[in-house]
C-alpha cells in the first residue's frame, strides 16, 4: 500500500473565482484550471500564463491557499483534541446499545 497522502483531498474553489473563468476563451480557461490544479496538488506556479490567465488563476490561487490554511487549523486543532482525550491513542468510546433511547 503506498504512502498516505498529506494535505487535504480536494479544494473547494468560490463561484466568484470560477465567475472570473467566463472572461477567458475556452482555451485559457483550460490553461487556468490546469495550472491550478498543478498548484494545489505540487505548489507548482506556471510561469507560461498570459496576463489575463495570470489575473484568474491568482484569484483561484487565493481559494487554494484558504483551503490549505483550514486545513491546517483543523489538523491543528484535532492534534489538540487527542492530546486531551483520556484514551490511549487509537482508542475511541464505544456506547452500548439502548443508551441513545
Amino acid at each position: 500500500m503506498g504512502r498516505k497522502r498529506e494535505g487535504p483531498k480536494g479544494c473547494l474553489f468560490y463561484g466568484h473565482s470560477l465567475k472570473q473563468l467566463d472572461y477567458l476563451r475556452d482555451d485559457q480557461a483550460g490553461r487556468v484550471i490546469k495550472a491550478a490544479a498543478a498548484y494545489f496538488l505540487t505548489g507548482e506556479i506556471r510561469e507560461d500564463l498570459e496576463p489575463l490567465e495570470n489575473v484568474v488563476f491568482g484569484i483561484m490561487r487565493e481559494d487554494v491557499d484558504d483551503c490549505l490554511e483550514r486545513y491546517r487549523e483543523v489538523c491543528a486543532r484535532n492534534k489538540a483534541n487527542r492530546s486531551r482525550s483520556s484514551l490511549p491513542p487509537g482508542e475511541y468510546y464505544v456506547l452500548p446499545d439502548g443508551d441513545l433511547d
